[in-house]
């Protein structure tokens, strides 16, 4: 019945979705423009209002409006606005491991993004209980970065309030490396524990009815949630609390695992999209993971210590997270469920003396001033346990995006070791499987599958009884070293060529055995393309270390991305860079000298003849005369039995001629499988005799959608076409990966679009 409805509201949403206010409208402008230009003006109500720093988001429908925080000081939420600005479609990720806006807003109901140039407010009535809260918070927020230092205020804003626009972004990495990141955002524990305590309070001390109890603590748990911005945890926890005071009033037994399924049932008919988000998966397994794994365990072998006890909690509770950790962060912190261990009951006291300090201050401020303290004390030995942590060896663990088979390999065991560590096995099982006596609440697929499993456990059992050693104890430390090695990345046994979507510029990754190995990497169009798409593709692909990059030229569109990994990164290392032989004495490429040297990285230049691994030099000369930038690229020729590819860089006309002026170069690079197109399909380069020497297969143009050079030319596109070369482009297709397997090349496609 829920998968019925499910299937229903799914839907009910996409209808809305294509079909809701301003769609039409908007999606006749995009298509009679681009979908990255035009003026477009529209009316609508301002939903919701989201400001961090100096970065205002207006939600309106279907649309995200980017404006300037001066220029949209005087709107409330519910004014009527009218906005001019540029109007584009939400993409989707068209790289391995990068955000994916597009169902992240999906699940939000956004379709659009538009830049505002220009707003006006036609209709100043507003909804003043939605501004009222917003109001709210933004005073408090202010308020905290008055009482608590920097860091301290970022921390309680994230925690309280929900609001991470305070928050330093390098403590953000550091607390997410360590595994408590969760901390910044609104715990739903604490959420529960809040309206519980507000419960009682009314309930124990002023003698209220259960039932004017339980309406004042779900009133105000949901005023909080809407305080907060609504985030899934805090929703979750104000749903299932207020399952739990339904249940006191009904007179029935309050049950953790069905308040879960409830609170998720009712926020996927409403939001049915966030089944796909991290958050709300997070979330659920966390507190199914409580509810069916780590009470049972603990009460079945009755943990009374207390150490102990938190000890169990956290690894049981890690382990039942940790293929979605694995799969949506490529890695996980070997030491967060003992930091845990020690930063989670310390959250009690910051919460409670931080909010006392920000109530303190609005009436007596010095007395506020010595409480505040406490919190940033609190702040301080986080930071100082955290850095220690990172200093160990293994702190934290690359693993890659595994497979959803893996997923569910890892899942399928985990069950089979929970079936074995909850319920005594007898001493001798029977041949015949009906005999077992199995619990129903095991599926009986697994049971099934679990017998040669329990047959096994019951002959080392009996072995190790025999020694003194206790079977559970094996089984549990066994679990947390063998288990997460299943959801570490299959290594490939085939050459690997990916094509990463850089927007404007080139990027290309290459693994070949256990060689990690870079083709530039860079974009003009994408700014922060080194944070937010190099390092998150190449951590899903677990790459920790970069054996060979070569920049063909210094153009900022070919290196911005490895300048992030030399200048801002330290998680990924890089051993040699290869550059080209004219750069030897070139003022232009000294940024990337002097970045390689402060991470003491090999540089070596190279010329037409010299090879490095399985890669062939073909250009440029050792002339350190030219003074063309894009004349200067390397050229590499890889071979791999049949199969020949050519990475031109940005190499013009001019290095083609100076290519097919060598008849033993033109015999090599003659008929080959793969071209990387010159110069993003520029006219300056892909020559049409140079075309017909190399007669290629397939063409992989790399270039940004509606880029300003007008890439590709149609004088290239028409020669690749009249020389029947199979194209592939990184604007259309997103990233292009080619596996070459027994001398083919099998090519995919990202977004799953070629032009045949």
């Amino acid at each position: 019945m829920v998968f019925i409805f499910s299937v229903l509201r799914i839907n009910i949403e996409n209808y809305i979705y294509l079909n809701g206010e301003y769609v039409k409208h908007i999606e006749d402008h995009v298509k009679n423009k681009s979908s990255y230009a035009g003026s477009f003006v529209i009316n609508g109500t301002i939903d919701n209002i989201d400001l961090k720093g100096d970065k205002l988001k207006i939600t309106m429908g279907c649309i995200i409006i980017h404006a300037d925080v001066y220029d949209a000081k005087d709107l409330k939420i519910g004014n009527k606005i009218r906005v001019t600005g540029k109007v584009k479609y939400i993409q989707h990720a068209s790289n391995p491991g990068e955000f994916d806006s597009y169902m992240y807003y999906r699940a939000l109901g956004i379709r659009f993004i538009l830049t505002a140039d220009r707003m006006e407010i036609i209709d100043s009535g507003y909804n003043r209980i939605l501004q009222y809260t917003y109001s709210v918070r933004r005073f408090c927020v202010n308020r905290l970065s008055e009482v608590f230092n920097k860091d301290t205020s970022g921390f309680c804003a994230a925690a309280v309030f929900g609001d991470k626009s305070l928050l330093d972004e390098d403590r953000y990495r550091l607390y997410q490396k360590n595994g408590i990141a969760h901390l910044l955002a609104v715990s739903g524990l604490h959420v529960g524990i809040f309206g519980m305590a507000v419960y009682m309070f009314l309930r124990k001390k002023i003698k209220l009815k259960f039932i004017t109890c339980a309406a004042t603590a779900g009133t105000i748990l949901v005023v909080y949630s809407m305080l907060t911005g609504s985030p899934l945890s805090v929703v979750r926890a104000v749903i299932m609390m207020l399952t739990a005071f339904i249940a006191e009033i009904l007179g029935r037994t309050y049950d953790l695992d069905s308040a879960a399924g409830i609170a998720g049932f009712c926020i996927l008919m409403y939001s049915p999209y966030s089944l796909f988000q991290a958050g709300f998966l997070l979330s659920f397994s966390a507190v199914f993971s409580i509810g069916m794994v780590s009470t049972p365990v603990i009460k079945k072998y009755n943990i009374k210590n207390k150490f102990l006890y938190a000890l169990v909690f956290g690894i049981l509770i890690q382990l039942s997270t940790l293929p979605l950790i694995t799969y949506f962060f490529y890695s996980f912190p070997l030491y967060g469920f003992i930091i845990n261990l020690i930063a989670i009951p310390l959250m009690s006291i910051f919460l409670c003396t931080s909010l006392t300090a920000l109530i303190v201050y609005i009436v007596c401020k010095p007395l506020a001033l010595i409480i505040r303290y406490i919190p940033e004390c609190i702040i301080l030995f986080y930071t100082k346990l955290c850095t220690w942590f990172s200093k160990l060896p293994c702190c934290s663990v690359l693993t890659g995006r595994p497979s959803v088979f893996q997923i569910v390999i890892y899942y399928i065991l985990f069950c089979c070791w929970l079936y074995i560590i909850l319920y005594k096995i007898p001493d001798r099982i029977k041949k015949n499987k009906e005999n077992i006596p199995f619990k129903n609440k095991i599926p009986y697929i697994i049971r099934y599958e679990s017998i040669f499993i329990i047959r096994l456990y019951d002959k080392i059992r009996i072995k190790l009884k025999e020694s003194g050693i206790k079977i559970r104890f094996i089984l549990f430390t066994g679990l947390i070293i063998i288990l997460p090695a299943i959801l570490f990345k299959i290594p490939s046994f085939h050459t690997e060529i990916h094509f990463i979507d850089v927007g404007q510029g080139d990027g290309i990754y290459i693994k070949i055995g256990k060689e990690d190995i870079l083709i530039d990497s860079g974009s003009t169009t994408n700014k922060e393309f080194g944070k937010y798409t190099l390092k998150p593709f190449l951590q899903c692909m677990a790459v920790k270390s970069i054996e060979r990059v070569f920049i063909t030229h210094a153009d900022i569109d070919h290196t911005s991305g490895i300048l992030y990994l030399l200048e801002e990164d330290n998680e990924i290392s890089i051993e040699h860079i290869y550059l080209p032989y004219p750069a030897l004495n070139d003022p232009k490429y000294d940024r990337i000298r002097q970045a390689a040297a402060g991470r003491k990285i090999e540089i070596s230049y190279i010329s037409r003849g010299d090879r490095v691994g399985g890669f062939l030099c073909i250009s440029p000369q050792t002339d350190c005369g030219i003074s063309d930038t894009n004349e200067q690229s390397i050229v590499l020729l890889y071979n791999e039995g049949s199969f020949k590819a050519l990475f031109t860089g940005d190499a013009g006309k001019l290095s083609e001629e100076k290519i097919m002026s060598d008849e033993k170069i033109c015999d090599m690079i003659n008929n080959i499988t793969l071209l990387k197109v010159g110069h993003h399909g520029s006219f300056t380069a892909s020559g049409e005799e140079f075309i017909n020497l190399l007669n290629p297969q397939v063409g992989i143009l790399s270039y940004g959608a509606g880029n300003r050079y007008g890439h590709p030319h149609k004088e290239v596109v028409y020669i690749l076409k009249k020389y029947n070369v199979r194209t592939y482009e990184t604007a259309l297709c997103g990233e292009i990966e080619v596996r070459i397997y027994k001398n083919r090349a099998d090519i995919s496609t990202f977004l799953k679009y070629a032009d045949d």
